[in-house]
């Protein structure tokens, strides 16, 4: 028996190291059971926190056990790539760059979407994994035959509850997982594995006091009791959310296109994080800067050549322009009324719903061009909706 055991210690290890040399920066091992807290999840559908996201709703056995998710499950191998950025991501909300370059002129996307997918990534180096452990377990056990599933973000996987129950770090304050190494900056993947490998010690939630996450939200989406209120979060509105955002979070959006990452940059822990080594994630230059009127000449096809092979692509065009109009009317300089102009003649009205309004806040720049721009859009609007956004932009006092 000890003998046994010591055969899978050995192979635990040995697949640990191989997921390293094939690029993974951290590798963990959970039990092949429920992880703590996840009874949690019911409550937070069943107060609504996940707004649109109708499909959380969906599999809450199967997002709850883990063994729901494959018969014979014996561990679960997590998987981690740093994806930590060059610079801070609350660095390009405001003021300047070192070009003198007033940053809310361009347009801010999350550090994650800024480069290849990395779904992709992890789905071909996991592959390679399980051809490594299918001869290992040949050589060493060949009793045994593997059997397993690979998730990327992609099946009903509490990941980062995983990760926590895998020792890899703990859910922070913010809900995202920290770790000691790479503070807030990993992606996650999961194999699960008919192997019984033992689990490793799990790491203790090392928050403490600590709420410059809440401090830092600028929306406050998350409360002291670890609870993140989608219906609160940037992140959720420019890209889960497809329809109109609400107008409390207009002026909160600022200059965000795709995602907001202040909860997560503000982490101490984020101290010891090294930039991204991992080839695949460099930031593509294209992406580096985004002036936002010029956003505004991007049709579908330029869309998606522009965001090829990011998250940014996910979102559509159409979602993006919105995010778009709603930056143009938080932007301070020359150029927004006409790129907002353009925008009110888009063929989707929940875009020229936002550029209505965009052009109400730039009204409080420049009135009597706003004014003109608006007067002239309401005699020829058809939409009640967009109507109804225009009557409210030439009514704004502040």
């Amino acid at each position: 028996m000890q003998d046994g055991n010591n055969r899978w210690e050995t192979l635990k290890e040995s697949l640990r190291q191989r997921a390293l040399e094939e690029g993974f920066d951290v590798a963990h091992f959970a039990p092949p059971e429920p992880p703590p807290h996840a009874e949690a999840l019911k409550t937070w559908l069943d107060e609504g926190h996940h707004g649109e996201m109708v499909w959380m709703e969906k599999n809450q056995q199967k997002r709850a056990v883990p063994a729901s998710l494959m018969t014979g499950l014996g561990s679960i191998l997590v998987l981690g790539i740093n994806d930590a950025p060059q610079e801070c991501p609350l660095e390009r909300l405001s003021g300047e760059d070192a070009a003198g370059r007033a940053r809310s002129k361009w347009g801010v996307i999350s550090p994650y979407a800024c480069h290849r997918d990395y779904h992709d990534v992890f789905k071909k180096g996991m592959k390679r994994l399980v051809v490594w452990l299918k001869g290992a377990l040949q050589q060493r056990m060949p009793e045994w035959s593997l059997e397993g599933r690979l998730f990327v973000d992609t099946a009903p996987v509490l990941e980062r509850p995983l990760a926590g129950n895998s020792g890899m770090g703990w859910l922070g304050r913010n809900t995202m997982l920290v770790t000691r190494q790479y503070g807030c900056w990993l992606y996650l993947g999961e194999m699960f594995l008919n192997l019984p490998f033992s689990p490793d010690p799990v790491e203790k939630d090392h928050c403490g006091t600590c709420r410059r996450c809440l401090d830092a939200c600028p929306t406050r989406a998350i409360d002291d009791r670890y609870v993140l209120d989608s219906r609160r979060c940037l992140a959720y509105w420019t890209i889960e959310a497809k329809g109109v955002i609400p107008r409390p979070m207009r002026r909160a959006m600022r200059n965000r296109l795709f995602g907001c990452d202040d909860c997560v940059a503000v982490c101490p822990w984020n101290r010891f994080a090294q930039e991204a080594a991992h080839n695949a994630f460099q930031k593509r230059e294209e992406l580096e800067s985004l002036p936002l009127p010029d956003l505004v000449k991007l049709d579908d096809a330029g869309f998606r050549a522009l965001f090829r092979q990011t998250p940014v692509k996910r979102t559509g065009w159409v979602r993006f322009q919105r995010n778009l109009a709603v930056a143009l009317g938080n932007m301070v300089g020359k150029g927004a009324l006409d790129a907002l102009n353009h925008l009110m003649d888009h063929p989707e009205a929940l875009v020229r719903i936002h550029a209505a309004w965009g052009l109400g806040e730039q009204r409080l720049r420049h009135e009597k061009e706003a004014n003109g721009i608006l007067r002239q859009r309401a005699g020829s609007e058809t939409d009640h909706a967009v109507l109804i956004e225009i009557k409210e932009s030439l009514e704004r006092k502040e």
